[in-house]
C-alpha cells in the first residue's frame, strides 16, 4: 500500500511540475523516487531546471531523448498531467515520497543489523550500524524548512535578552518610543 501511495505521489509531483514549473521540488532527491520511469523523468527535469529551461512536454521529451521508453513512453509522459489535484500540494506529496524512501532505506539497514546478529558480530559493530541507520533515517527525512529543534530559535533570542539585561548592546534598533522599544 505504501509503495502504491508513494508511486502515486511521485506521479503527481511530476505532473505538477509540468503544469507549473514553480512547483519544482528542490528538496526531492533522485534516489527518493522508487519508480524507474519517474526517476528517468525527474532526472531530465533536474537537468532542465538546473539550466533554467522551462519544463514542459516538449522540452522534457527532448531532455529524455532515447530513454523515452524507460520513462514509460510518450503516452505516459502526456498522461502525467491528467488528474492532478492542486499544484500547491507538492510539498505534501514530497513528504510522502521522502518518508517512503526513508522507510525503505531503514528496512534495508534493519536487515543488515539482523545479518550482523545472525553472523555473531560483536555488540559494538551492531550498535554502530544501528546508530548509522538512525542517523541516515533522520537525515533523509530532513526537509529544508521542515521540523527543527525549538532551541535553534530560542538560544539567539535568550542570548540577546541576557545581553540587554546586562546593559550590553544587543544590536536592536531603538524606535524612540519607549513603549514600543520595550
Amino acid at each position: 500500500m505504501a509503495d502504491t501511495v508513494s508511486a502515486d505521489a511521485e506521479r503527481v509531483i511530476l505532473g505538477a511540475v509540468l503544469l507549473n514549473n514553480k512547483t519544482f521540488p528542490e528538496t526531492l532527491r533522485l534516489d527518493d523516487l522508487s519508480d524507474l520511469r519517474h526517476k528517468t523523468i525527474f532526472e531530465a527535469m533536474i537537468s532542465l531546471n538546473d539550466k533554467g529551461e522551462p519544463i514542459d512536454l516538449v522540452t522534457l521529451r527532448k531532455a529524455i531523448g532515447p530513454s523515452v521508453d524507460r520513462a514509460g513512453g510518450i503516452a505516459y509522459l502526456a498522461s502525467l498531467c491528467d488528474g492532478i489535484p492542486a499544484t500547491e500540494n507538492v510539498s505534501s506529496w514530497v513528504k510522502i515520497v521522502k518518508e517512503a524512501a526513508a522507510l525503505k532505506t531503514l528496512e534495508y539497514d534493519v536487515s543488515a543489523v539482523q545479518r550482523l546478529i545472525a553472523e555473531g558480530s560483536d555488540s559494538v559493530a551492531v550498535l554502530t550500524v544501528m546508530e548509522q541507520a538512525a542517523s541516515n533515517y533522520r537525515e533523509r527525512l530532513h526537509v529544508r524548512g521542515g521540523p527543527r529543534k525549538l532551541s535553534e530559535f530560542t538560544k539567539p533570542v535568550l542570548a540577546a535578552l541576557e545581553e540587554e539585561q546586562e546593559g550590553k548592546d544587543s544590536g536592536t534598533i531603538k524606535s524612540g518610543f519607549r513603549d514600543l522599544d520595550e
